[in-house]
């Protein structure tokens, strides 16, 4: 689809498709802005000009084409291009940077028409804020969506006083409502730059005025605008986001200011007092900049919606459980299952080294059953019972395991990269060696499918270490208990960086273990 955007060309008059032409049939201009964009519809019109909405290879833009020519018309023209050039923010419409740019005309009838002046800048799909509350038939938006509407279109207005310059015409029309639901400020063209210069000329009344009925502040319309012009335009634009009505309807007196409360009795009177105070008649009575007004606003957040503490006492919703404790012991407890004296028996050397002697032991077993070639000798289920009895130990070498670790942490803390790997692998990892301390209940069920499958490379010890592995796969709950006694050490409350721990110890504890039986079924 393609438009023609001479203003003089029957055609673009009718606003008449002329499909994939390079050129109008009517008045031969081109229909290629800047030799790319192709005009799909018209977006609005104004007193100065047209907007169009534009595509380039399903990318969308906006034209803004100027039909003003009063050379001060052309000024706030240029100058909206240059302030956007300027600023980058997500509440901002960004500029193309050929923008702005002359289109010449080709018209076949009158050749003497000046060119226009255009502007390419971000679409923003939503729509703008006075047309939001007409589809909502003026109904008033809530509390909530006022304060963070108002947070930010300051923050907006943050970034652009800080770079020296002040919109001077904030309005609904001029605030777009995107999809995603952040507000965007638009119509920079009436922006100025806060110079000696434009002191100056304020000084000398030769400034243009700008003037939007309900919206413009006293001194704006004197020609004195400044930063704190801005925040009573947003003053008055909340005005309307809260009753629905249009600021210049309600009685107003610069003694008195703006009477709309009684309009707005729905919401809290800070946030009503709030407001009045970004529009008071007098510009030295308004906040000092958008810094005082963020921390107002977050004071204003807090106080209406942080939880209120009363000023009675109130019972504990589950008071705790006094439970008798046993009198203390001097022998230390090594059982597995009772996870607070297992913990209690590694406070001493004892206990550490009850579990360095049981793996010695283990390990040591296994090389020389290797070294003896006595591996055929050893039937599987006395491997089944020896990994029962390393489960037996099993919680009280990891928790050892885990004091080095702690250690290494203080030391190092590289731990903190891999302790942010680790804990992303899946739990079944976890489970294929929890699988190995419970083997003995599997060692029937592996037997009977072994002696059923016929292919002789199946029966084989690859099995042996496939079947447990497809098992561990679905036994999530499995290494449930050594999972609970580790959170005993924190006192219920499993400590992620723990559970890093206890997660790498099994995993290599697995590997380990999965190999050496692997090993002995292959020798």
């Amino acid at each position: 689809m393609s438009l023609c955007i001479n203003p003089h060309c029957q055609k673009s008059q009718k606003q008449i498709d002329q499909g994939q032409n390079l050129f109008c049939d009517s008045c031969g201009s081109s229909l290629l802005i800047s030799d790319i964009y192709r005009v799909i519809s018209k977006l609005g019109h104004g007193g100065c000009g047209i907007t169009y909405l534009i595509d380039d290879a399903g990318e969308q833009y906006v034209l803004k084409v100027l039909h003003n020519l009063d050379p001060k018309a052309v000024e706030l023209f240029n100058q909206e291009a240059e302030v956007l050039k300027k600023l980058d923010h997500p509440g901002i419409p960004k500029v193309d940077s050929s923008s702005p740019f002359i289109y010449r005309l080709n018209n076949r009838i009158n050749s003497n028409h000046p060119p226009l002046n255009c502007l390419i800048m971000e679409y923003i799909q939503g729509e703008n804020l006075y047309i939001y509350l007409q589809r909502r038939k003026f109904e008033p938006i809530s509390e909530k969506a006022a304060l963070r509407w108002l947070r930010q279109l300051v923050e907006i207005l943050d970034l652009v006083h800080g770079a020296n310059y002040f919109h001077r015409d904030i309005k609904p029309a001029n605030i777009m409502l995107r999809n995603n639901g952040q507000l965007a400020l638009i119509d920079f063209g009436t922006a100025r730059e806060e110079t000696q210069t434009y002191v100056q000329k304020q000084q000398g009344k030769q400034v243009t005025g700008i003037v939007s009925s309900g919206y413009t502040p006293y001194e704006q319309q004197d020609g004195q605008a400044e930063t704190r012009s801005d925040f009573f335009a947003l003053g008055r634009t909340f005005v309307f986001l809260l009753t629905g009505q249009e600021p210049a309807n309600f009685p107003a007196s610069i003694s008195q200011g703006l009477q709309w409360q009684k309009s707005a009795q729905g919401y809290a009177q800070p946030l009503r007092d709030f407001i009045d105070e970004l529009m008071r008649p007098d510009v030295e009575a308004r906040p000092a900049n958008t810094t005082i007004i963020l921390q107002r606003l977050a004071q204003l957040e807090q106080e209406l919606y942080a939880t209120k503490t009363p000023n009675y006492p109130l019972p504990p919703v589950n008071p705790p459980l006094q439970i008798p404790q046993p009198p203390p012991t001097n022998q230390p407890l090594v059982n597995p299952f009772q996870p607070l004296t297992v913990f209690n028996a590694l406070k001493n050397s004892q206990g550490r080294g009850i579990a360095w002697v049981f793996t010695f032991f283990c390990i040591a077993g296994y090389l020389l059953s290797l070294y003896w070639d006595l591996t055929t000798l050893i039937p599987f289920d006395l491997i089944a019972f020896i990994t029962l009895f390393l489960w037996s130990f099993l919680p009280i070498f990891c928790v050892n395991l885990c004091v080095i670790f702690e250690e290494i942490r203080k030391i190092n803390k590289g731990w903190l990269f891999i302790y942010i790997v680790f804990l992303r692998i899946p739990n079944f990892m976890i489970n294929y060696f929890s699988i190995f301390l419970m083997a003995e209940p599997l060692y029937s069920p592996i037997s009977d499918l072994t002696a059923t499958i016929s292919w002789v490379e199946l029966d084989s010890e690859f099995l042996y270490i496939l079947i447990p592995f497809f098992f561990g796969l679905f036994s999530v709950k499995l290494y449930s208990p050594l999972i609970k006694q580790i959170s005993c050490y924190k006192n219920n409350q499993l400590d992620k960086f723990t559970t890093f721990r206890v997660r790498l110890i099994t995993i290599s504890l697995g590997i380990c273990f999965g190999s050496l039986i692997y090993l002995i079924f292959h020798f």
